[in-house]
């Protein structure tokens, strides 16, 4: 048989040996597999490259029982053997550490579930530090509650039940944490959302998304951030309803989450089938992302089937805020969980969506 043959062939020509995996913060991504006492001598890389770096310099004669092509096959499997027993020895000192057959799929499937999740899956997120205690610029800074607006413009009202809306969230996108992957870092988007207490604003479908009549979302260029001014007739002696303002002051790093099972079986079913096939070896379980107000992250899916694309380009928007029912303002009651949306490439298009858990 040629050299080629048995190379075309390796996976059958292979016999029992002694099995060897690379430790995993050296090179996480290949194995080796010897046979001493297979003639053919072969090493073989199962998992990625056909030759490990610390025995790559060993050529094809030694793999198959030859040095230098030299016809004496006898003496020259004796030199060969032992040549690889002192290779393969020396990579072990260098890392390699023998393990059971079975555990090199069981730390293979790891390795290709971590290098998903890292490429994928982890999002880093946020939580807001607040205060009661208002700055002199709050107005112009991220909150939440208040009646703030533009001035010389009217104040947004629900087109259902006309009463002025509750404005629930501002976020100066200039004061965002550095490390947050977003592009737009000038300006301020607002959030407006109608609490009627008769029911009639409450029950629509929240797939009407943007065409909703009971809520206004706006960005607010950062030429015209000093003109948002308090609309003291809808403030909080009015007979709307009005949180009291609080000022988000800073913005403290909370970990990177995973999406629930949910969310990525629903809009990533190419990464979850993956998922299900390491996940039977790799016993890696996910956690629901966390649940209170955070910037970035994952939405908890919660009911919520689809994904906001831009009007303008089509492409997903970025998931930007995590709005939790009780968390700073009670913005409904019923347990609702919002989210913002905004696209990256046109700032004006900002999706607010909110279902019942």
């Amino acid at each position: 048989m040629s050299s080629n043959e048995i190379e075309n062939n390796i996976d059958t020509k292979l016999r029992a040996g002694s099995r060897y995996f690379l430790n995993s913060n050296i090179v996480p991504s290949k194995a080796i597999e010897i046979s001493y006492s297979n003639p053919n001598l072969i090493i073989r890389s199962g998992l990625a490259e056909s030759i490990l770096n610390n025995v790559e310099k060993i050529d094809a004669g030694y793999r198959f029982g030859r040095i230098d092509g030299s016809p004496n096959l006898d003496a020259d499997y004796l030199r060969a053997s032992s040549i690889y027993k002192e290779k393969i020895e020396e990579a072990i000192s260098n890392g390699y550490v023998e393990v059971e057959e079975s555990e090199i799929y069981l730390q293979t499937t790891q390795i290709v579930q971590n290098k998903l999740i890292e490429q994928h899956l982890l999002r880093p997120f946020w939580l807001p530090e607040v205060s009661t205690e208002l700055t002199n610029d709050w107005l112009q800074s991220s909150h939440y509650g208040g009646a703030s607006y533009l001035k010389n413009k009217n104040y947004p009202s629900c087109k259902n039940c006309k009463h002025p809306l509750t404005h629930l969230l501002q976020l100066n996108l200039s004061e965002l944490p550095e490390n947050f992957d977003f592009t737009i870092r000038e300006g301020a988007l607002k959030i407006y959302y109608c609490v009627d207490q008769s029911g009639d604003c409450e029950l629509f479908d929240p797939k009407q998304n943007a065409n909703s009549p009971n809520y206004f979302c706006t960005y607010v260029p950062v030429e015209e951030l000093e003109n948002i001014v308090e609309y003291p007739e809808y403030g909080e002696n009015s007979d709307y309803v009005i949180f009291s303002p609080v000022q988000i002051k800073s913005w403290n790093y909370g970990g990177e989450e995973l999406p629930d099972e949910e969310y990525l079986t629903n809009f990533m079913p190419q990464i979850s089938s993956l998922f299900t096939k390491v996940e039977k070896h790799a016993h890696t379980f996910f956690e629901i992302p966390y649940e209170s107000d955070k910037l970035g992250g994952w939405p908890l899916s919660a009911g919520f089937d689809e994904i906001a694309k831009c009007k303008e380009c089509s492409q997903p928007m970025t998931n930007i805020y995590h709005l939790d029912p009780y968390a700073y303002v009670e913005f409904s009651p019923a347990s609702v969980i919002g989210r913002v949306f905004i696209c990256p490439n046109h700032k004006e298009e900002i999706f607010f969506t909110y279902n019942y858990f």
